[in-house]
């Protein structure tokens, strides 16, 4: 019998390939499903992810308004894929937005386009206990806003693992909390 010929030979010794093939196809299938729960559970956990946002109580159309965006992970676990989202309200135009101290490398930001509205969405990879990731966001006050009116601008943040606290994730902005400001209102005693 040529050695090639592997499909040859005794019924047993094709019954124990056959056996073998199995056998070796269960394993493999086996130690994929283990692979895959062993990254699946990298992501569990928990971790307290909170944020806060900082800025100027007060200011006036065509005024540049920066917010200081903290991102915090409370413990006890290690936080992956982190995200902030920063909706800008209709009264803001967005001007720039840069990395404050703390920043974690492999940290990234989509941002909207100057002049324009929408979403700063930032990404950070990992946050360990205790770790902070600081942005700064710089938006413009447009002309349209009447005097008085309270503007709230509103940061949310996520991650893979869950949070046994999750009231820290979305902080409102108003005036002289978060960072929010009050259009006209120059009685503050913050405002230059």
């Amino acid at each position: 019998m040529p050695s090639s010929d592997r499909n040859t030979g005794s019924p047993a010794v094709v019954a124990v390939r056959f056996v073998f093939r199995f056998l070796l196809a269960v394993l493999l299938l086996l130690g994929g499903v283990l692979l895959f729960r062993s990254v699946a559970s990298a992501a569990t956990g928990t971790s307290d992810i909170s944020v806060s946002k900082s800025g100027p109580a007060t200011a006036k159309p065509g005024d540049n308004v920066t917010y200081t965006v903290s991102v915090t992970n409370n413990g006890p676990d290690a936080a992956t894929n982190v995200t902030m989202n920063d909706t800008l309200p209709a009264a803001e135009s967005f001007q720039s937005a840069s990395f404050g101290p703390g920043v974690i490398p492999g940290s990234f930001c989509s941002l909207p386009a100057p002049g324009g509205g929408g979403i700063v969405h930032c990404v950070i990879p990992g946050l360990s206990n205790g770790q902070t990731n600081s942005f700064l966001i710089t938006v413009q006050v447009l002309g349209t806003v009447p005097d008085a009116s309270l503007v709230t601008n509103t940061a949310t943040v996520g991650s893979d693992q869950s949070d046994p606290n999750s009231s820290g994730r979305e902080p409102s902005a108003g005036p002289g909390d978060f960072g929010g400001w009050r259009a006209g209102d120059l009685r503050h005693p913050n405002r230059l």
